[in-house]
This record gives structure tokens, C-alpha cells and sequence, in this order.
């Protein structure tokens, strides 16, 4: 299956909130409280994102992809990073979500790689992102597309899992691309 990756508006919002509460409850399972799990709520996801998106593009960006008039992934990015630590080239790959439905199809290798390519033409010399530490599937995907631990851990919480920090130089992303690899 084809899907087409494009700039997220407004009337995207109740799409992505959808695949944003599917993909946790399908990917987080085992990793999250199933009570927190079976709380979220697919009105509230789309009332925060049409937040999001009427705010325009200020502080980052948000792609979807979609196939036919269906939203089947997400990524949102914050530019600059929120982490205090960072340099100030440095943005945040804050989500990226492909419905569980659609996983291992390469929407998610899309919606990443657009990412990193608008990031690129912007001049951000490096993206960040957060997961779970416990958490295989996500490190997997982010190891294949270059991302790499730094050592940083968080948690919202003390019952909160750890999260690890990864890290993609775009300058060396870029590059790679550049030369077709």
C-alpha cells in the first residue's frame, strides 16, 4: 500500500488523535498500565491536536501520512528541543505514530525520512527523540534510520517506565542522502 505524506492541518486532527490513542493501546500494552491504557480518549487526543495545528507552524511542524482520505501515521516535531541540554540547531522528533494495522509497511521509514529532509533544508543540525527504554520495537526502527543512545534517561514519574534519549546528526544524514545511500 501506497501512502502520501503531506503537511497536517486542522481537519486532520480527529485522524491523528485516532491513530495517536490505537498505536498506544496496541504498541504500549505490557508497558504502560492497562488503566492508563484504557483511558485514553480519542476526543481529547483530537481536541489537543486541533490545539496543535491552529497554532501553525512557530514551534515545529506536524506530517501525516495518509492513504486515500485516511490518516494512517503521524510525526510531529518540535524545533528547537524542549531539553535544555541540547544546542540550539538541535529539534525533537516529539511523535511518531503509524497505525498498528499499517506497521512494518514503510509508512513510518516515509513519514521519518520526510521529517528529516525538511529538517535538513531548515539548517537543524541535529533530532532528538524519547522511548521508552523497554521498549525494542521503537529502538529498532529509530537504530535502522541512524538514531543512537546518548545516555540521558527520564521519567515523568517514579511509576513512570524510563525513557532513553537518541540522537541523529543531520549533517552526517544528509550526507548519506546526498550520496544515495
Amino acid at each position: 500500500m501506497t501512502s502520501l505524506v503531506r503537511e497536517a492541518t486542522v481537519g486532520d486532527a480527529q485522524g491523528i488523535a485516532e491513530v495517536h490513542v490505537r498505536t498506544w493501546q496496541a504498541a504500549y500494552r505490557g508497558l504502560l498500565s492497562d488503566d492508563e491504557l484504557n483511558g485514553l480518549s480519542v476526543e481529547a487526543r483530537a481536541e489537543f491536536w486541533t490545539a496543535l495545528l491552529a497554532q501553525g507552524k512557530s514551534t515545529g511542524f506536524t506530517l501525516v501520512a495518509e492513504d486515500g482520505d485516511q490518516v494512517v501515521g503521524f510525526c510531529s516535531v518540535v524545533a528547537p528541543a524542549r531539553d535544555e541540554d541540547l544546542g540550539p540547531r538541535a529539534c525533537e522528533v516529539a511523535a511518531i505514530y503509524v497505525d498498528p494495522r499499517r506497521w512494518r509497511s514503510g509508512v513510518g521509514t516515509s513519514l521519518l525520512d520526510a521529517a528529516v529532509r525538511r529538517l535538513d533544508d531548515g539548517g537543524w543540525e541535529e533530532a532528538t527523540l524519547w522511548v521508552l527504554d523497554d521498549n525494542p520495537r521503537a529502538r529498532g526502527f529509530y537504530t535502522k534510520h541512524g538514531f543512537t543512545p546518548d545516555g540521558a534517561l527520564r521519567r515523568d514519574a517514579d511509576e513512570d517506565p524510563p525513557e532513553l534519549r537518541l540522537r541523529l546528526s543531520l549533517l552526517s544524514a544528509a550526507t548519506k542522502r546526498r550520496a544515495g545511500r
